[in-house]
């Protein structure tokens, strides 16, 4: 695998976090629901689509949800045949309308989205070792000219890179060296990953030679969420027992920042841009964060069960829960 379309996608992932958001320290006092919507099911993953709409993947249902953003309404589903997948716990888009899907029970599906069959298959060497944990951020796609690619985390320590354009996918990268379960994974600037695990640290890794550059001591109970923040700052989520989002230097693995405050492990986070984190947690609340100051700038109640999902849709935040129900937020 040529790292320049992983390098490409990482600038791109880096550029998006340092641009100016409508989000400021000012602007987040004011965001509010605008629309809740009821999916009778739980929601582990949303993913940006075209057209100003998204897509959602749930915890039973075997099919994907397609929402328009404006209206709240279900316009489309897909994959209602039932060895398609079930148990979705991450999704993410590829080139082409393609959409990546990872499922304990099936493995890694890619969806056609124009005419919502299954077009490949992902298989690891060990068919057991895809990660399911909701919420988490277990897999990221990116292309080069001619190939789609997967980094995903996996259940025997190991975070493994596969060209999808392959039937059956191609392995082509592997990063060895944690001692459990990777739960999560994030794009780094300069061609690096970095990765959470259940052993507790989070690894730095170079792509192009597959090497550990840095292990930092993150969280007791593992590592289960992180978000690039900045240009050489990620921040990690801990379990119910840690429920802490610590802010690290990327080169140094410096603690530089505890962000306190949510009662309940944080299953996901999303950089809202200009420094701005947003945190979704097991206590049934979003918090909003300045993440230069520590200062949690405001909180999103209003689910009546735990936060699994928190992503930036077309400038609104999406939220999902075990209460079955989405939620759209705007300033």
């Amino acid at each position: 695998m040529s790292t320049e379309a992983f390098k490409s996608h990482s600038d791109q992932h880096l550029a998006r976090i340092l641009k100016h958001s409508v989000y400021t320290a000012q602007t987040v006092a004011s965001i509010r629901c605008e629309k809740t919507l009821t999916c009778k099911d739980r929601t582990y993953a949303v993913v940006s689509m075209p057209d100003n709409t998204f897509a959602t993947a749930h915890h039973t249902r075997t099919q994907i949800n397609i929402w328009n953003l404006e209206s709240g309404e279900m316009t489309d589903s897909i994959g209602r045949r039932k060895d398609d997948y079930t148990f979705v716990w991450d999704m993410c888009s590829l080139s082409n309308n393609k959409l990546a899907c990872a499922s304990v029970e099936h493995g890694i599906k890619i969806f056609d989205m124009d005419d919502g069959i299954v077009c490949n298959t992902i298989t690891a060497p060990d068919a057991n070792a895809y990660v399911g944990a909701s919420g988490h951020k277990s897999i990221i796609g990116f292309s080069s000219e001619t190939n789609d690619f997967l980094a995903t985390a996996m259940r025997n320590g190991t975070c493994m890179i596969f060209d999808v354009s392959v039937n059956g996918g191609a392995v082509v990268k592997t990063l060895k060296g944690h001692e459990d379960s990777v739960f999560c994974i994030e794009t780094l600037p300069k061609g690096q990953i970095a990765t959470g695990s259940g052993d507790e640290t989070i690894k730095i890794w170079n792509v192009q030679d597959e090497t550990c550059v840095t292990t930092i001591n993150a969280h007791f109970e593992g590592v289960l969420s992180l978000c690039l923040v900045g240009e050489n700052q990620l921040a990690s989520g801990g379990g119910p027992e840690d429920p802490v989002i610590r802010i690290w230097n990327i080169a140094t693995g410096e603690n530089l920042l505890e962000l306190e405050g949510h009662e309940g492990a944080i299953r996901h986070m999303v950089s809202l841009g200009g420094g701005i984190l947003a945190s979704a947690s097991d206590d049934k609340t979003v918090k909003v964060w300045d993440t230069t100051s520590g200062k949690c700038l405001t909180t999103l109640t209003g689910h009546r069960d735990g936060v699994k999902v928190v992503e930036l849709v077309y400038g609104k935040i999406i939220t999902c829960a075990n209460d079955e129900e989405i939620k759209i937020w705007t300033i």
